[in-house]
């Protein structure tokens, strides 16, 4: 097969496999998970309040904080995918056609 005709067939594929859009489940575990990590911080922030040592309960926010960054990104991420997804869900079969077409008259 041509190179310009397997590099849009592998396009196409990349396109199908990425409209697929997310069922919601990872988006919904990941907000549970960040309420969480707000949860646990403002305990340590009441225990911070009350105690003379707070050196180790510092040490434990800052390391929530970044764990809780993190997930933050990930769903920032997932949800990005999941507008772009949607966006692509109209492209329809005829369209990779055209794909294929155009990377047929490339090679010609």
């Amino acid at each position: 097969m041509p190179k310009p005709i397997a590099d849009t067939r592998s396009l196409t594929e990349q396109v199908r496999r990425t409209e697929q859009p997310r069922d919601g489940a990872e988006l919904t575990e990941l907000s549970k998970q960040a309420k969480e990590v707000d949860k646990n911080i403002s305990s340590l922030m009441s225990a911070i309040e009350q105690t003379d040592t707070p050196g180790p309960l510092l040490r434990r926010v800052g390391e929530l904080e970044n764990e809780r960054a993190e997930i933050l990104d990930r769903l920032d991420r997932l949800k990005e995918e999941t507008r772009q997804a949607k966006a692509l869900s109209p492209i329809k079969e005829s369209t990779y056609g055209v794909f294929d077409a155009l990377a047929e008259g490339m090679e010609a």
